[in-house]
């Protein structure tokens, strides 16, 4: 028997409201969207790694569990490495970032990851800890923008126009 299944996992349904609240609580005030968009797709774009992480979280009899894995310490480095100063804003005023060793940030973002991936119900095991299927890539189409093709100028840039801008008729046009 054959049977074929989607390469990709939709985009989170989660709510703005839930997403919203996760970064209120996890992350400074001062956090720009910038920095909040790498976390999102940095945690999206990482389904191998999630599913190594979320196996170690869930280990079979006699194997030892970890809440804290060594693939999710690899994601948090990696993260901060992308961030650089920006990493600071992970971290709310009350964490008291500044006091932390290396290893102690890493494993706070870590744990920040792991609950972010959790919200976005990007973990291939139920409460119960029963793998339900392997993550795969994220669809990113739900989330592709929507372009308009226009001249990259805002004024005609001949001498005959008098710097006039471009005028875009919608009168006789379906443009919405």
């Amino acid at each position: 028997m054959v049977s074929a299944a989607p390469d990709h996992n939709p985009y989170s349904d989660i709510t703005f409201q839930a997403f919203s609240q996760f970064v209120e609580q996890n992350f400074s005030s001062k956090v720009s969207l910038a920095t909040v968009l790498v976390v999102l797709f940095t945690t999206t774009s990482n389904p191998d790694l999630l599913n190594l992480h979320a196996r170690q979280q869930n280990p079979l009899q006699g194997e030892r569990g970890q809440t804290i894995t060594g693939w999710m310490k690899a994601l948090a480095c990696a993260l901060e490495e992308k961030l650089g100063d920006d990493v600071d804003r992970l971290f709310k005023q009350s964490e008291h970032k500044g006091n932390m060793q290396s290893n102690q940030a890493n494993s706070a973002i870590s744990i920040k990851l792991d609950t972010l991936s959790k919200v976005l119900k990007f973990y291939p095991y139920n409460v119960y800890g029963k793998r339900q299927k392997a993550l795969k890539p994220v669809s990113e189409k739900e989330i592709e923008p929507a372009y308009v093709i226009c001249p990259t100028s805002m004024e005609c840039q001949t001498v005959s126009c008098n710097g006039q801008y471009f005028l875009l008729d919608t009168r006789d046009h379906d443009v919405p």
